[in-house]
């Protein structure tokens, strides 16, 4: 159901016979199949508790804040529930929107779309009369009354007819074949065509995978804005000195006064490529009224500045534990190899302070372990020679008992030689020991320098996934904005046979995005 002018029919106050079918039905019509639309250009004057239940409103312009705070209190009960209304925001697009251009606000978006209505080729002309309908179709009833008189037979032979040449195919609504006259200090750019209409052919033979004989092919070129900048990020901290190129380029379908840049395409082109003058043969759309002057243009490059301010960031890595940044235009696997290197080198340099604090102790130790093993072989000997001395003395006490030499001596040597055999014995056994003792110790303190070694190797590769983003933003100084133009992209227009019937096809022939 549509009705074209709801006021007086939905009022805030009273109740006229329509408000309650119409409340029913914006409540119930839903149910059974029945959508429901309702138009007004008197805002002000509606009952929006009752539209609740409205989810989507097409807003265009309005004049008076009256209207404006309205119909926002209206959107807020109907969002109610779901997700929270930015009023701030809807109020400030609404107030910004041009003749033709409407707001779109659906309760299951998460943000508002501005869109530009087509202008509807109607006349608006009332009932026609009855002369009218007469003068309208006498050339249909003169095309059918010749075709009645034209004779069945002839005796005479046969004429032939020879249909004149088809009149030049006009030009499609809106195009011309000059570029349309702008003011002269609007900038006007000209995409270079990148590829042969041949070879636009060839390209599209492939996507329909089939041969294509074309009628007629020619170049067109259609209008679009086209922005250059640059941002310059500087920090001399962390020696950051890069400039980044910015391209954009919006379509004249995406151009409406307020642009979104986020959404905006990358242009890859360089500024000397772009051409001044066209090429031959070609034909032109119309340029968008919201770039058709410098003042608009200007408006636009604030905003454009404005968006790389705000926005445009150049993100680096950074090791807060190695203290570390990327360079501009480095991967994440080059940095990660730097982050190695300089880690190894940080492992490496404390390692060997550690080793360094070991050393003199270990030295110490070494030092004594072989003064031990001296002091042990010195000891051995003492003990062999001593051993042999008492097996001698042994020999003598046995000839003394047999009274060969005095007895009282011989046992009074040999309880010597033995004694000394024991001592000599127990210089070897301390020895020993002492030896076995420095060579456990030698080991532990040797195991504790590889183990601080290893939890020193381990820490620094934990490091290297310490990786967060770092930001660097621009100073308004260092946004620059070169140049905003009117850009004219070429295209090949194909026109061929399909099915029975002429179809169109274009094939970008410079930029493609």
């Amino acid at each position: 159901m549509y009705m074209d002018e709801v006021f007086g029919f939905f009022p805030p106050i009273g109740e006229p016979p329509s408000k309650k079918p119409l409340l029913t039905l914006m409540k119930q019509a839903r149910a059974y199949g029945l959508g429901v639309v309702l138009t007004t250009q008197n805002p002000a004057d509606l009952d929006y508790k009752g539209l609740t239940n409205a989810g989507t409103w097409f807003i265009g312009k309005l004049q008076a804040e009256r209207d404006k705070e309205r119909m926002l209190a209206g959107l807020e009960s109907a969002s109610e529930g779901g997700k929270p209304l930015n009023k701030r925001q809807l109020s400030k697009i609404i107030s910004s929107l041009d003749s033709r251009v409407f707001l779109l606000h659906n309760v299951h978006e998460d943000e508002p779309i501005i869109f530009q209505t087509r202008w509807a080729m109607s006349y608006l002309r009332g009932p026609l009369s009855r002369d009218q309908v007469a003068q309208l179709m006498a050339p249909v009833k003169q095309r059918w009354v010749e075709a009645q008189a034209a004779p069945a037979t002839s005796a005479g032979p046969a004429v032939l007819r020879q249909e004149a040449p088809p009149p030049e195919e006009a030009l499609p609504p809106g195009y011309n074949e000059h570029p349309p006259a702008l003011p002269p200090d609007v900038t006007q750019v000209f995409f270079p065509v990148a590829i042969s209409s041949k070879r636009a052919l060839s390209i599209l033979e492939k996507e329909e995978n089939r041969r294509i004989r074309p009628e007629r092919m020619r170049l067109v070129y259609e209008p679009a804005l086209f922005l250059a900048g640059e941002v310059a990020f500087v920090d001399r901290r962390k020696d950051v000195s890069e400039v980044e190129p910015v391209r954009k380029l919006i379509y004249a379908n995406d151009i409406t006064k307020i642009i979104k840049w986020e959404y905006a395409d990358d242009a890859a082109i360089e500024l000397d490529d772009l051409e001044d003058e066209p090429e031959e043969d070609a034909i032109f759309g119309e340029v968008p009224r919201e770039i058709n002057t410098a003042r608009k243009l200007k408006r636009i490059t604030k905003e454009f500045s404005d968006y790389l301010y705000h926005e445009k960031r150049l993100i680096l890595l950074h090791n807060p534990i190695l203290k570390m940044y990327s360079r501009p235009g480095e991967s994440e696997r080059e940095f990660r190899i730097r982050l190695s290197q300089a880690a190894r080198e940080r492992r490496d340099a404390e390692v060997d302070k550690v080793r360094k604090r070991y050393r003199t102790k270990l030295d110490r130790l070494r030092k004594r372990l072989e003064r031990e093993r001296a002091e042990l072989a010195e000891d051995q000997a003492e003990y062999a020679a001593r051993k042999q001395e008492e097996m001698v003395s042994g020999a003598e006490t046995l000839l003394g008992v047999f009274g060969i030499f005095g007895r009282k001596k011989s046992i009074s040597s040999a309880m010597t030689k033995r004694r000394m055999t024991q001592k000599a014995k127990l210089d070897v056994e301390e020895s020993e020991q002492e030896i076995a003792r420095l060579e456990q110790e030698i080991r532990e303190m040797e195991e504790e320098v590889r183990a601080e070694a290893e939890a020193i190797a381990a820490k620094w590769e934990e490091t290297l996934d310490d990786i967060e983003p770092y930001e660097v933003k621009p100073r308004r100084a260092d946004v620059s904005i070169e140049l905003a133009a009117v850009a004219w992209l070429p295209y090949w227009e194909i026109i061929y046979e399909s099915g029975g019937r002429a179809v169109s096809d274009r094939i970008p022939a410079g930029f493609r995005d």
